[in-house]
């Protein structure tokens, strides 16, 4: 049976998903690094490369640039949802990671919602611990990892409520949302449809999630 650690790395490893730095590709420039990284190396090499990577068990990849939709789409989510929010929560975006696996593996969502007082008493932290809503907004790259991969991560994390899938091509977005024993699933492919994400008391209208987006 394949684990979960090897269909990871597995994707990591296709051609033109993220950028290893022992190659290049087509989703930006990459340097001849060291091979394995510890976590604290991890962060200094960000700092100094002022490059976004997604850290797996010592190996580092660079995130590629998204289309002009793809973070329109990401900002209209992130503002419509603050400007909701009380104080006891707070919402980011592109620049903050998520700690799946302590000091191992970590991931950039496109969107994160977390409530939790671990995550909001450091401002000057990197990372998000207890992430209540995540939104990953697909790209044609990545669509497979957000939608398997990633999402699997994700579920892992005992305090998600709801992971969001937002399709940047047409008007159809995937919700899962926690229950007591499982995950329930609906799709939203209407602009005059909202969504409820009830645990968290807060309403979405998807024409505010897809403000300015033109599909063609």
């Amino acid at each position: 049976m394949v684990t979960e650690f090897t269909k990871i790395f597995s994707f990591f490893k296709q051609p033109g998903i993220f950028v290893s730095l022992k190659k290049t590709n087509t989703m930006g420039q990459a340097k001849e690094k060291k091979d394995i990284y510890t976590y604290e190396e991890y962060l200094v090499l960000e700092q100094q490369d002022q490059i976004r990577y997604e850290f797996f068990h010592g190996e580092v990849f660079a995130m590629a640039g998204g289309t002009k939709d793809h973070n329109r789409i990401a900002n209209n989510m992130h503002h419509y949802v603050d400007n909701l929010l009380s104080d006891s929560c707070d919402i980011f975006t592109g620049d903050v990671k998520i700690e799946i696996n302590h000091l191992l593996h970590y991931i950039y969502p496109d969107v994160v919602l977390t409530c939790d007082p671990k995550d909001l008493k450091d401002g000057k932290d990197h990372k998000i611990l207890y992430p209540a809503l995540i939104i990953e907004v697909l790209s044609k790259s990545t669509r497979g990892y957000d939608q398997d991969e990633k999402k699997a991560a994700y579920m892992r994390l005992p305090s998600l409520l709801y992971y969001v899938l937002v399709d940047q091509y047409k008007c159809y977005i995937e919700v899962y949302e926690r229950l007591k024993d499982s995950w329930n699933y609906k799709i939203y492919d209407h602009l005059d449809d909202t969504i409820g994400f009830t645990q968290l008391d807060l309403k979405v209208p998807i024409s505010e999630i897809y403000r300015r987006v033109k599909f063609t």
